[in-house]
């Protein structure tokens, strides 16, 4: 793997296979998310995410899978922020030699509330505010006066559910401007944009999914300065030969971006994305030779 490529991809997928369209048990998510992180390409690997009200399960069956002498990092979804932020302390409290929840995933209502943020959560936890993608840089900066993260959801099972390439970009663009880093979820499960079944059902509706490499290179851009309408392009491109990688520098079409950017993207820009497939995003990367 070429390193720039290599930069781009560490620690960028967070599994959730307990989510749509998966929606595997959690018994069997635990299992593919051992074996992935065992796998030639679990470097790749980010987090294993699961909703707070499972965390009590996810107890009692985690010591058969956690394999090694390091614990599995966990992002929890929070809904029931009091509840919820009960389940991480007693989750963290008696579990913590197999896993440790260091990031919470706050759901979209909760981020009306964001300025009672208890001040000290964020030395504790990486904290993601689920909004819109419109949210205006005037709104972004409460979340980085927080010192928390933003999270755009970016597809869905329904065509209705992926936002359109224009709106994505105002996104990334706007966190960019206000220093806020993001992670994104959903229909992320391809490098490049694509017409998809957006379901693993055999009459799926189709949509064209935004691609993960797409998002990566975009987000280098828009940290670079680069304007809205460049970065919308390099969204909305079909074409995995307008992407090249190498040892110095990754390139989309004429655009090219440093080693240095791109390290600089994925520490403060582009953290992550969560997907329930982990096996698509590998093989659709070998696919294409760059795995």
């Amino acid at each position: 793997m070429p390193a720039t490529l290599h930069s781009l991809l560490d620690g960028v997928i967070d599994y959730a296979g307990l989510f749509p369209p998966a929606d595997l048990s959690l018994e069997q998510a635990l299992q593919n998310y051992s074996e992935y992180r065992s796998s030639p390409n679990a470097r790749m690997l980010g987090r294993f995410i699961v909703q707070a009200s499972r965390l009590s399960e996810l107890g009692v069956l985690l010591p058969r899978f956690v394999r090694g002498s390091s614990p599995w990092k966990i992002s929890v979804l929070i809904k029931d922020s009091d509840l919820d932020m009960e389940c991480v302390a007693k989750f963290n409290r008696d579990l913590g030699e197999f896993a440790i929840v260091d990031s919470m995933e706050f759901a979209p209502e909760l981020f009306q509330r964001i300025e009672t943020m208890p001040a000290n959560l964020r030395n504790e936890f990486l904290v993601y505010y689920e909004i819109p993608l419109n949210t205006p840089v005037e709104r972004l900066h409460a979340i980085e006066g927080k010192g928390a993260r933003a999270k755009a959801r970016t597809g869905g099972v329904k065509p209705e559910a992926i936002p359109g390439a224009h709106e994505l970009a105002m996104f990334v663009t706007n966190c960019a401007q206000a220093g806020v880093p993001f992670k994104a979820t959903a229909g992320l499960h391809h490098p490049i944009r694509s017409m998809r079944a957006l379901t693993y059902e055999s009459n799926a509706p189709k949509g064209k999914m935004h691609g993960f490499l797409n998002l990566l290179m975009a987000a280098c851009l828009a940290c670079a300065g680069k304007s809205t309408d460049l970065v919308r392009e390099v969204l909305s491109d079909e074409n995995a030969s307008s992407f090249s990688f190498n040892a110095a520098e990754a390139r989309w079409k004429q655009e090219s971006v440093s080693a240095s950017l791109l390290q600089k993207t994925r520490e403060g820009l582009f953290i992550s994305f969560g997907s329930c497939s982990f096996d698509e995003p590998v093989e659709d990367l070998m696919s294409l030779g760059w795995l």
